[in-house]
């Protein structure tokens, strides 16, 4: 009975923290933010990968916009969702581990995270990996533990759902095998069918996105390449690696990252350390350790080591409880739900109260102005019919995708390829069109070359950052 109590509570503190996430979503009536707006363009375009990311944010927001349309809730009502489940799973992965109390804490931990409440706002990549990445360490203990074919059969289903989802999920295989190597009674593994048959299954799962991406020209392996910076001629970024460890406060929270370096730097120590321990040890650090080199080496954002807090979650909280300072626990919970609470409430306030902050430091305006420079673009094609748009940017040419057509040219006259429009869309199709262009950085006499004549129209200004100039090319020649 005392077990079943602990899954109610746990139900309940996580459904409830799911429901006022999506009835927060619905309300805040929040823009869509550039990369959201290209996920959902890609969602009516699905296809086993894109240019920059693997297809699963793609197909969970076709799923939910076929649920209930395509607001910016509707949009983004998945992560919640995800998180919910993945919040479970962390729960169980506590209870296998330890006991029901250290999963309950732990799941209660990890779903009021700072990183967890920002990103349960957003839709991005993030959601569906953390969601895959808890259920294949879940089900990666219980096969170790049972050895059955099922569990090892399910380990490699969730892993490939997992790559499908973002490729950060390929240092699972990586923080396994050095559990495998690290515990003296689990080495046997490495030699183990069961084991190899779950790396197989996950990359079978994963193969028709390799597919796609040797169909055109390994993009996203590139794309992820010079994402980490991997080209940079620089040796070493101590002030990028400064930068992210910093973040990780941010990321975990202050209390909980403080508690984590510390709880690991004791267990560590301990030759003897619980097997437990080091099923988290290696699940947490291991990924922690190879972003800071990828910060080390060039540069890496505050969230790449998301999956890190799955088991890091879990394992502060066990820690805690075994030396008896579950008080930390409930402070770090507290404080979180405080931050989360003023977070929810700030751009309710701000559109209740008709607050207007410096849009260059308001992330909530930089997000409403998406949504403005779409209707003032919407205008300029109504005056212009039958001219073609093309812009320059991905990022706005990405929000106005969602706020004003579905039809729009990225201008590239170079004709390399450094995003998914410039390697689904060719201007050169167009010859002898009228095109409105929109760009940053170019003027009336730099635009002759391409076509008989050429005004500006206009200028549009967006969050203070960026200034757009928009340009009637009529007679388009080509590049």
């Amino acid at each position: 009975m005392r077990t079943l109590d602990h899954r109610l509570v746990v139900f309940a503190l996580l459904a409830l923290l799911t429901i006022v996430r999506l009835i927060w979503l619905k309300f805040t009536g929040l823009g869509l933010a550039p990369d959201e707006a290209q996920y959902w363009f890609w969602s009516k375009n699905l296809d086993w990968g894109f240019y920059s990311k693997p297809p699963m944010v793609a197909l969970l927001i076709n799923l939910s916009t076929k649920i209930c349309g395509d607001s910016e809730a509707c949009i983004r009502m998945s992560s919640p969702l995800l998180y919910f489940f993945t919040s479970l799973a962390v729960y169980g992965i506590g209870k296998e581990l330890f006991n029901t109390r250290v999963g309950l804490w732990s799941a209660a931990t990890f779903a009021t995270l700072p990183a967890v409440f920002l990103s349960s706002a957003l839709v991005s990549t993030d959601p569906a990996l953390l969601f895959f990445w808890s259920l294949t360490l879940y089900t990666f203990i219980r096969a170790l533990r049972s050895d059955t074919w099922g569990l090892w059969l399910i380990v490699g289903i969730f892993a490939g759902l997992g790559m499908l989802s973002k490729y950060n999920m390929l240092v699972f295989l990586l923080s396994a095998v050095v559990l495998l190597l690290w515990v003296p009674t689990e080495r046997k593994r490495l030699f183990s069918y069961k084991f190899w048959a779950a790396a197989l299954i996950a990359f079978m799962i994963w193969l028709p996105n390799l597919i796609w991406n040797l169909q055109h020209g390994l993009v996203s392996f590139y794309h992820t390449v010079d994402l980490a910076g991997a080209n940079t001629a620089s040796l070493f970024n101590f002030a990028g690696l400064i930068k992210f460890f910093v973040g990780q406060f941010a990321v975990f929270g202050p209390i909980l990252f403080g508690v984590f370096l510390y709880s690991c730097f004791q267990l560590l120590r301990q030759p003897n350390k619980q097997v437990e321990y080091k099923f988290l040890l290696a699940f947490s650090l291991v990924f922690i350790g190879l972003i800071m080199l990828v910060a080390l080496k060039s540069r890496a954002h505050a969230n790449w080591a998301a999956p890190a807090y799955i088991a890091a979650s879990v394992l502060v909280c066990a820690y805690l409880i075994e030396i008896n300072k579950a008080g930390l626990l409930k402070l770090s919970l507290g404080l979180h739900l405080v931050l989360s609470a003023l977070g929810l409430f700030y751009p309710l306030a701000t559109a209740e109260f008709d607050v207007q902050l410096n849009s260059r430091y308001d992330p909530v305006s930089r997000l409403q102005n998406n949504r403005d420079l779409g209707k003032e673009v919407t205008e300029l094609l109504q005056q212009n019919p039958g001219a073609v748009l093309a812009v320059d940017e991905r990022k706005l040419l990405a929000s106005l995708l969602y706020y004003s057509t579905t039809h729009i040219y990225k201008w590239n006259p170079t004709g390399a390829v450094h995003d998914h429009f410039d390697l689904t869309t060719n201007l050169r199709e167009q010859i002898s069109k009228d095109i409105i262009f929109i760009g940053e950085s170019y003027s009336v006499d730099a635009l002759k070359a391409y076509a008989n004549s050429v005004q500006q129209l206009r200028v549009l200004n967006y969050s203070n950052k960026h200034i757009y100039k928009v340009f009637l090319l009529q007679g388009f020649k080509g590049y």
